[in-house]
């Protein structure tokens, strides 16, 4: 099983302020991937080299990480780096929106993982949350 997901530009627009301290948006949970991971995963968050889904309300407990490919993990250091430009909080959103394009990468989950998923959400109510989603993708 696998997870496409699509960091779209509207995504982006939305995340841009992200870590400026403008509007407490923190990076882990507000940047453009995590924004994509939560339309499936709402509890969920996401480091410089994994995403970390939680099956409860808060973030602890029965969780599931899921390493991020090189490609990700490349872009999140171009979105962190354009925090450290000399200027506003206007400066590095702008930078972000002129610098970086979406993209699409792929988690392939282990069967360890796959199992972990399906102990928590349906195989119903997981597919329907896909379908419904606009940036994930759920393939076999």
């Amino acid at each position: 099983m696998k997870i496409e997901i699509n960091c779209s530009q509207e995504l982006l627009e939305k995340s841009k302020y992200c870590g400026t301290g403008t509007e407490k948006l923190i990076a882990a949970h507000n940047c453009w991937i995590a924004l994509a991971v939560q339309e499936v995963f709402p509890v969920s968050r996401v480091t410089e080299t994994r995403a970390e889904i939680f099956f409860g309300k808060e973030r602890r407990g029965e969780h599931l990480i899921l390493s991020l490919p090189e490609s990700a993990r490349t872009m999140i250091k171009l979105f962190d780096g354009c925090l450290n430009v000399y200027g506003t909080h206007e400066t590095a959103a702008a930078k972000r929106l002129r610098t970086l394009a979406p993209f699409t990468f792929e988690i392939e989950l282990t069967e360890e993982q796959v199992g972990v998923l399906l102990e928590n959400i349906s195989l119903p109510e997981l597919t329907e949350c896909f379908e419904k989603s606009r940036h994930l993708t759920l393939t076999a």
